[in-house]
């Protein structure tokens, strides 16, 4: 009869896997909204730069919540 332990272990390591990739990827798109707004404050464009603000920032909220969803449901 399998023990507990090796029933549950792949399936924890698994888990914390997904967690540990989705954590890095967070902190890759904070660091790309981080370096958007640099580029926007030497680049004076504004519409294209608004545009990009815009989409990093939501990139940024999206990564965030999908870390913190799988948090709770994992």
């Amino acid at each position: 009869m399998p023990d507990l332990n090796t029933i549950l272990l792949p399936q924890f390591l698994l888990k914390s896997f997904f967690l540990i990739i989705l954590f890095l990827y967070a902190v890759f798109t904070f660091v790309v909204f981080h370096q958007t707004r640099v580029m926007n404050k030497v680049i004076q464009e504004t519409h294209s730069s608004t545009f990009l603000a815009f989409i990093t920032g939501f990139n940024l909220i999206a990564a965030i919540s999908l870390f913190i969803y799988a948090l709770v449901i994992l």
